[in-house]
């Protein structure tokens, strides 16, 4: 046996043994990829079908980084939105391929089993609530919202003020501290 790493001569053992079944799975693996990248991608991918097999033959064969070596290959400058178009694919094809989904479901019944689910339901929470905080669609509704609550209750119409506020030059505002309350009936 080899001497050494500790647990390893087993592992090199079972991989001599078992040799043949390995080096079959990767020669059916690289011919099936490479059959797909020239009969089956050109007629699936619309738009610059080379580019983007080559991306996906590289993620499929190796890791993300394989792809992006490809496609950095076959079009060095950018000159293709593959990346863009691979970029926004892979938003939402990790979050179910790369275990992302699954290792948000993971912790619910371990939760259940142990009786932790309050700190996981109050962290979730605060991310939540932190992901509202930071979207700028959100604060600029709660930010309108406000201000209009606010001209409400000083009589003045908001929209028609912050419009008018908003085009007028610098001189013509009032300096700090000074209230202005504009009514537009």
């Amino acid at each position: 046996a080899l001497q050494g790493v500790h647990g390893l001569s087993n592992f090199f053992e079972v991989v001599v043994e078992q040799g043949l079944p390995l080096i079959l799975a990767c020669v059916a693996g690289l011919v099936w990829g490479i059959l797909v990248f020239w009969y089956a991608a050109p007629h699936m991918l619309p738009s610059f079908w080379a580019e983007r097999a080559l991306m996906e033959f590289g993620v499929s064969i190796g890791a993300t980084s394989t792809g992006l070596l490809l496609l950095r290959m076959a079009d060095p400058e950018g000159k293709t939105p593959v990346l863009t178009d691979f970029t926004f694919k892979q938003i939402f094809h990790v979050l179910i391929t790369g275990g992302g989904f699954f290792d948000v479901l993971v912790p619910i019944p371990l939760c259940s089993m142990t009786g932790a689910a309050w700190p996981l339901l109050s962290v979730c929470g605060a991310i939540c609530l932190l992901l509202l905080v930071a979207n700028p669609f959100v604060r600029r509704k709660w930010r309108c919202r406000c201000c209009r609550q606010q001209a409400e209750a000083n009589g003045t119409h908001t929209r028609n003020a912050i419009a008018t506020v908003g085009q007028m030059p610098a001189e013509v505002l009032p300096a700090a501290g000074n209230e202005v309350a504009v009514s537009v009936a």
